[in-house]
This record gives structure tokens, C-alpha cells and sequence, in this order.
């Protein structure tokens, strides 16, 4: 619903839904019915991708260090009144458990300390699976391959979350 508000009122659009090329896909479909809705084209709003972003030559790793970042934008994918079977399996999988068990005194921007991922119990909630799934990490060689795709979707700008409280925009 906010995806749709916003192509039908807003010149800019940040899209929070993690970067899986098929939830890209599912988002921008939305984007361009709700401009359709409203007599507009994406020439009419710029468009931005949020990224969790985990930079290291080891994907692994990266899929590791990734699951701290993506926990807290996940999460408002299953807020109450979230159809949650009408979402991808390896998001439900992880939506169910973060609907019931999230714990909002260890989110990032709540409090100083959300704790490292092996002690943030939020974090446990989450599997390196899901983050490689939801954020981008891995080489500078891929990360900018994956970045050149979004861009190629339509994308102008983006948002990285390096840490929970590290946010910088660069535009192209």
C-alpha cells in the first residue's frame, strides 16, 4: 500500500524491500501501476534502492556480516496486517519468526547498542541465506555488477547501510 501512495503523491521513491532481483521485480511493478493510477510516468519521480550493503572478497562471510544489516529493514516486512503468505518463501521464513519474536530494545536506531550479530538476539533470528538474499555483499567486483543491474531497472540514487547507524547516498 505505501508503495502504491507513493507513485500515486511522491517525487522521490526510496524502495526498502531488499535487492533480489524478483522482489525488485515485484516492487517496481507496483511503482508503475500506482504512477499509471495517477497519470504519471517514471520520468515523473526519481527512484531509489535502499541496499544493506557488506563489503569482503568472501561472499560467505559477507552473507554472514550482512545478517546484522538486513535484520531491522526485514522486519517491517512483517509488521501486523502484512499478508505474509503472499510473500517469497525465504521471506516468510524469516518474517514469521521476526513478527513474534523481534525485540525492538535492540533495534539499531532505538538504542546505542543493538550488540554484535552473535549476541543481538534479533539477529539470530535471521540466516545467511536470507541476508546474501535481501542485502548485497561480497567483492567490489560484484557489488558493482549488482549495482549497475538496479541501476539498469530504473534506479537513480541509492541508500547503503553500512552498520546500523551508518547511512550515505551517492547518486549517479
Amino acid at each position: 500500500k505505501s508503495i502504491r501512495a507513493a507513485a500515486n503523491l511522491a517525487d522521490r521513491i526510496v524502495l526498502n524491500v531488499g535487492v533480489a532481483p524478483e522482489r525488485i521485480k515485484w516492487a517496481l511493478e507496483i511503482v508503475d501501476e500506482g504512477l499509471a493510477e495517477s497519470g504519471r510516468t517514471r520520468a515523473d519521480v526519481r527512484l531509489g534502492c535502499s541496499v544493506r550493503l557488506y563489503v569482503n572478497d568472501d561472499r560467505g562471510v559477507a552473507a554472514e556480516g550482512l545478517r546484522a544489516r538486513v535484520t531491522a529493514a526485514a522486519h517491517m516486512a512483517s509488521f501486523p496486517g502484512t499478508d505474509l503468505s503472499s510473500q517469497p518463501e525465504i521471506l516468510r521464513r524469516v518474517t514469521t519468526k521476526l513478527r513474534s519474536s523481534y525485540d525492538y530494545r535492540l533495534h539499531p536506531r532505538r538504542t546505542a547498542f543493538a550488540g554484535p550479530a552473535d549476541e543481538n538476539r534479533n539477529t539470530q533470528l535471521v540466516d545467511a541465506e536470507f541476508a546474501d538474499w535481501f542485502g548485497l555483499g561480497g567483492p567490489p567486483a560484484y557489488i558493482a555488477e549488482r549495482l549497475s543491474e538496479l541501476a539498469a531497472a530504473g534506479f537513480s540514487y541509492f541508500t547503503f547501510t553500512a552498520s546500523g547507524s551508518a547511512v550515505n547516498e551517492i547518486g549517479r
